[in-house]
């Protein structure tokens, strides 16, 4: 079994324990004070000793939890209780693999029946630092939109009341979005922002949360906003020639080579024939503004590269396909805002995503309501290929022949799946499971070209 090291922080302000404790269970007793015998008392740590854990993470959302389960040498007091709130930090083999919050703890006491084992155990829901933007709002009170103001240089009563999106410092409001968080008072960290402009759109209403406002004001840059294994969060566009899998896996588990990771098992999705082979997008604008009252439809078209999806293209030519119509809101001071082309025609010109084609948007008149109406259909299509071969495969992270440097960093990553109708994909999803059967990783392995519209 892989040695976990285990730390969990007490709260500020509290009078909580500090637990360090390994996953392999070895006992520690204080030096003093001694009996007769020489023989210490227990340590706090070692009131808690590790069963198992389950780790999840994800390149698409940031309300994802996972779950640690302990057993207890004595019975549950005020004195030994965990807490939630307190933070966690568990390293695999000396390496972060997670940092978060216990966010709920539930105790339970069991009788041994049926010949299994009773006793007293804690199961432990776990959240990432980043689970906490999705519970904070953006703006809680009066005085706090008085400060995000002057932080943002922005108006914040005048965005809620009128909608009209604000173009502020990406950099500043970065800063906000960590201020008050474990990730930048406990953790010591911020969002490492890769790949975003100067400015981008703050697009908020009243009562959503950070995490909400995050992800609608960068949505257009088509980059994906998560938490890596070590605790790190970033924003990123994603790219088939960074972040390669420190490993290959063969589901056929026929190859030699060396890196390649047996499977465990497997399961193989064909969702082909539900798969968008167009997506139809109109974007409607108002006859009152002065471009709306020239053309009030804007058209595009975005299909799937039959180079790499070459099965839709054959249904298509059968007359079995999946057509989609859909329209893109577009907020009043974007199509306004003479600032506005220059950015969006920068993330438009990164749109060299082999994997999806799209027609020639008509009727456009400016070129800044074009290329954002692009890059959200782009994501639109991108999302909807998500599933049109889906792989989940569970491995050892023991395997032999796996290389355990950067074994830490998996999520965002591009993998061979050279047998599999992928040929290689986008870990978009994985599960670490921790426990006295194994160390084991359960991939879920998306399609190149899909989850975002725009690839670096």
């Amino acid at each position: 079994m892989r040695n976990l090291a285990i730390k969990i922080y007490p709260r500020v302000n509290s009078t909580d324990n500090f637990y360090e404790f390994s996953s392999l269970n070895t006992l520690n007793t204080l030096s003093l004070p001694l009996d007769l015998q020489g023989n210490g008392n227990l340590d706090v740590s070692s009131i808690y000793q590790f069963i198992s854990l389950d780790l999840n993470y994800s390149v698409q959302s940031s309300s994802i939890t996972s779950t640690l389960v302990l057993s207890m040498n004595e019975s549950k007091t005020i004195k030994n209780a965990l807490r939630s709130g307190q933070y966690i930090e568990v390293r695999d083999n000396g390496k972060t693999i997670f940092q978060g919050v216990l966010l709920s703890c539930s105790y339970n006491l069991l009788s041994v029946e049926n010949e299994n084992q009773g006793g007293m155990y804690v199961i432990i829901t776990l959240a990432p630092s980043i689970y906490q933007f999705t519970i904070t709002p953006f703006v809680l009170d009066a005085n706090q939109a008085t400060q995000i103001s002057k932080a943002l240089n922005t108006s914040i009563p005048a965005l809620f009341a009128s909608g009209i999106a604000q173009i502020v410092n990406t950099q500043d409001f970065i800063n906000y979005m960590v201020t008050n968080t474990d990730l930048n008072t406990f953790f010591n960290k911020t969002i490492v922002g890769l790949d975003l402009p100067t400015n981008v759109f703050l697009m908020a209403d009243a009562g959503i949360s950070r995490d909400s406002v995050f992800r609608s004001s960068i949505d257009y840059t088509n980059t994906v906003f998560y938490q890596k294994e070590d605790g790190t969060i970033l924003t990123r566009l994603l790219s088939v020639n960074t972040f390669p899998c420190p490993f290959s896996i063969d589901i056929t588990n026929n190859t030699n080579f060396e890196n390649y990771a047996s499977v465990l098992q497997y399961t193989e999705n064909d969702n082909i024939a539900s798969t968008p082979s167009v997506i139809n997008n109109y974007s409607i604008l108002s006859s009152n503004l002065s471009i709306g009252a020239n053309v009030n439809q804007l058209l595009t078209n975005y299909y799937p590269n039959p180079l790499y999806f070459n099965r839709i293209q054959q249904l298509v030519k059968t007359g079995w396909f999946t057509g989609i119509i859909s329209h893109t809101p577009i907020n009043t001071n974007i199509v306004t805002n003479a600032t506005t082309a220059s950015i969006f025609n920068k993330y438009l010109t990164y749109n060299n995503n082999p994997y999806i084609l799209s027609s020639t948007p008509s009727g456009a008149i400016n070129d800044e309501i074009s290329a954002y109406q692009n890059l959200l259909t782009a994501k639109e299509m991108a999302q909807a290929l998500t599933g049109y071969i889906s792989l989940e495969c569970t491995i050892s992270l023991d395997d032999p022949n796996i290389n355990q440097d950067n074994l830490q960093f998996i999520l965002g990553t591009i993998i061979n799946v050279p047998n599999s109708e992928l040929g290689a994909g986008i870990i978009a999803t994985y599960n670490r499971n921790y426990s006295n059967k194994g160390a084991f990783a359960t991939l879920n392995i998306c399609p190149l070209g899909s989850i975002t519209g725009v690839w670096k």
